[in-house]
This record gives C-alpha cells, sequence and structure tokens, in this order.
C-alpha cells in the first residue's frame, strides 16, 4: 500500500494537496543520498584555492540523513492514518516495515562482521581491531547502535554503572552510519501505537513533542560532557525531524487544511529556516556549538518540511522539474543499499589504494602512499567517482538479485 493511496484529496480554490504516490518523493530520497554521499567521500584534507568553498560545503551536507527523517515522518504516518481503521493494522506495518528494511540490514551486518574481518586477516591488516567492535554485536543487531555513546559517556557510566560494556575501540565509520537507522527503526516500533490511540489528538501531541525535544537536548547541552553525540544521535534527541514530517502528513489530511497556510510554511521553510541553517554552518562549521546542537535540528527538519511541502503541491514549479529528473528518482529507489553500501566501497578502498593523509601530512593507513594518477589532484575526485561507482553497482545488485525477493512478499500484507 503507498501512502495516501485512498485518501480524500482537500480541494480550495483549485489548489490540491496531493497526498499520494508521488515521484517526486524518490527525487527527495535521491538529492539526500546524493548530500551523504558527498559528505562522506569527498576529501576533507584535500583542499586548494579551487575546492576550498566546495570541501567546506561537504562539511555541512550530513544534513541528507535530516531529509531522509523528515520524509520517514510524513510518508509512515500517511500510511499509519490510511490504515488506522483497517484489520490487523499493526501485524501489516510492522511485517512490511521489516521486510523493506531488516533483510538488507543484516546482510550488511553479515558482511561487516564475518567478510570484511576475514579481508583484514588475509591482509593482515588488523589496526581496526573489529574483533573488539564484535564483541558489541548487540548493540547493531537490535538497532541500538545509537546509544553507543553512552558507554564512554562519563555520567551514564556512574549512574548505570556500565563500565564493563565499554567500547574499547571506536567503531569504524561504515558501523557507525547504522545510528541513523536505529533511529528510524525505534520510530517504527513505537509511532503506530501512538498513531492508533492518539489520531484525535495528534497535532497537539506532535507540538509537545517537538517542545520537549529542544527542551531535553538543552539539559542535556548543560549536563552531559558527551552532549554533541547525544544530541545527534540519540533517537529522543533527533524524533522531532520525524515528528515534524508526521505534522506535514496529519495536516495534510485534516479537514482544517488550508492552501494559504500550507503555502506559508513551505515558504518560511524552504527560503527562511533552510538557508539559515546553512549559513550558520558554513561560518560555524560542525555540531559542537550548543546553540545548534538545540536548536539547529528542528531548524533543519522545518526547512526539509518546507521543501516537501513545496514539491506536494500540485505546480510545476523549476524546483519539481529538477527533483522529479530521473537523475535523483534513481538514486532515491536505491538509496537504501547505496547508505548501507558506500562506506564499505570507501574503507576498503583507503586500504587497497592508500592515499588518505592525516592532518600532519603522514599516511594515515601504514607507510604506503600510493594515489591514484601518482597525484592527490587527480587521486581525489577519481577515487570518489569510483566509490560512488562502485556502491551504486552493489545496491543495484542487492536490490534485483537479493531485496526484491523479499518485497514481493509485502503484498500479502
Amino acid at each position: 500500500m503507498r501512502a495516501g493511496q485512498d485518501l480524500n484529496l482537500h480541494n480550495a480554490d483549485d489548489h490540491i494537496c496531493y497526498l499520494g504516490y508521488n515521484p517526486t518523493l524518490d527525487g527527495l530520497r535521491g538529492i539526500a543520498i546524493l548530500l551523504v554521499l558527498f559528505h562522506h567521500l569527498w576529501p576533507w584534507e584535500w583542499s586548494t584555492s579551487l575546492t576550498t568553498i566546495i570541501t567546506r560545503i561537504s562539511h555541512i551536507s550530513w544534513i541528507g540523513v535530516d531529509l531522509f527523517f523528515v520524509l520517514s515522518g510524513f510518508l509512515i504516518t500517511g500510511i499509519l492514518l490510511d490504515a488506522r481503521h483497517r484489520k490487523h493494522y499493526f501485524r501489516n506495518f510492522i511485517v512490511r516495515r521489516a521486510l523493506r528494511i531488516l533483510p538488507l540490514y543484516y546482510l550488511f551486518l553479515l558482511i561487516c562482521f564475518l567478510i570484511i574481518p576475514y579481508i583484514f586477516n588475509d591482509m593482515d591488516l588488523k589496526e581496526t581491531s573489529l574483533d573488539q567492535v564484535g564483541q558489541n554485536v548487540f548493540w547493531y543487531v537490535f538497532y541500538a547502535s545509537n546509544y553507543i555513546w553512552m558507554l564512554n559517556e562519563p555520567v551514564f557510566v556512574d549512574l548505570v554503572g556500565i563500565d564493563e560494556f565499554r567500547l574499547a575501540v571506536k567503531s569504524p565509520e561504515f558501523l557507525g552510519l547504522t545510528w541513523s537507522l536505529a533511529v528510524e527503526e525505534q520510530f517504527y516500533l513505537v509511532w503506530p501505537f501512538v498513531v492508533f490511540v492518539f489520531w484525535k489528538k495528534l497535532p497537539g501531541s506532535i507540538i509537545g513533542i517537538i517542545l520537549c525535544i529542544i527542551l531535553l537536548r538543552l539539559f542535556l547541552v548543560s549536563t552531559i560532557e558527551n552532549w554533541a553525540d547525544a544530541t545527534y544521535m540519540a533517537s529522543i534527541c533527533r524524533a522531532d525531524s520525524l515528528m515534524i514530517g508526521a505534522g506535514l502528513a496529519v495536516y495534510a489530511r485534516s479537514t482544517a487544511f488550508r492552501p494559504e497556510i500550507w503555502d506559508r510554511f513551505a515558504f518560511t521553510g524552504l527560503w527562511l529556516c533552510l538557508p539559515a541553517v546553512i549559513i550558520f554552518q558554513l561560518v560555524f562549521p560542525g555540531r559542537q556549538t550548543p546553540f545548534f546542537s538545540v536548536l539547529g535540528y528542528s531548524l533543519i527538519a522545518l526547512g526539509f518540511a518546507g521543501l516537501l511541502a513545496s514539491v506536494l503541491r500540485n505546480q510545476q514549479s523549476l524546483l519539481k522539474v529538477i527533483i522529479q529528473a530521473s537523475f535523483f528518482r534513481w538514486f532515491g529507489k536505491y538509496s537504501y543499499g547505496i547508505y548501507l553500501y558506500h562506506m564499505i566501497v570507501w574503507f576498503l578502498m583507503q586500504k587497497l589504494i592508500n592515499a588518505e593523509l592525516a592532518a600532519d601530512g603522514s599516511p594515515i593507513h601504514g607507510e604506503i602512499f600510493n594515489p591514484i594518477g601518482g597525484s592527490m589532484l587527480i587521486d581525489a575526485p577519481v577515487r570518489m567517482l569510483l566509490t560512488v561507482f562502485l556502491t551504486v553497482a552493489m545496491a543495484w545488485l542487492s536490490y534485483h538479485c537479493y531485496e526484491r525477493h523479499f518485497l514481493k512478499l509485502k503484498r500479502l500484507f
């Protein structure tokens, strides 16, 4: 069932808020995954007078994850609202989500914990100490990796007594990216119950939840040592992005829906909130400022919700035409696989063709330094494009040879 499949669309002055399946949403997913790829794969240390601006922009393109959150909140809430009176409400939703998410996720974990360590042993590259990370496989298997930061947070270690579970080493990046998947999976488990029980009071509930999350982030910033990780990765701190997307879905289905209010929100989010956050991040890069950790994530979500609201209008604006381009929609279709695979490909490339330098100019992976083409000016873009190509190929094969067989089972639910 697609979101909004059997909705009553709201008409007012011939303006229609389209709630059904929309190819534009695939385009937005494509933009989100391309932002994430740009953030992870553009070499931060590689900067010339021609690339300084690009490098600076790559520092803030992590916001692609927040676009995913807003889209998930909007789409999942729409599905739940449309199905709330149907038989097997909980079973159908949980099983359909599981068929979409779990097969690829656990294949990814199998690669990370079994196949990659074997390759490392074969290459005699053990400095990553994946065997030690494997001792904490529980956090990844049960979608709790976004709370691993607590294992090294003094306040929680003393309060709960979890010192014996502390990670011996930091998780490699290709495992670290699972934090956002954990946030969404926890949302999928809790939100259906909230929608089913409180669907008549969702607007007020969503506003209250968002305000509580902002206050919680303020409390954490002023209380714990590791507040930057906590406010960025903990589900209870990042649910505001999901809630803002959910609020958009609720209002789109409300009898109080007014096109002019929708358009004002779209303009405010897209042309005020989003540019303000981007400018702030360009001036004060990173997520380590208290002000940004308290309010920044909510402003990003409002900005992307404004973008979503704008492209959902039934009008052929230039922005909508661009987002609907087949290039973005293609990346959106395979975005889940691309997200999971890209850091594995990048990590292995760094191991096999070592050209990554530390801030002091020394090679990060041993003494071998072998940039592609013999020059970092050639290596950086070639390595990035090669990684994208291999990642996309893996995601395409994974979808058509593996994931698709599970997705066919969704029709039974």
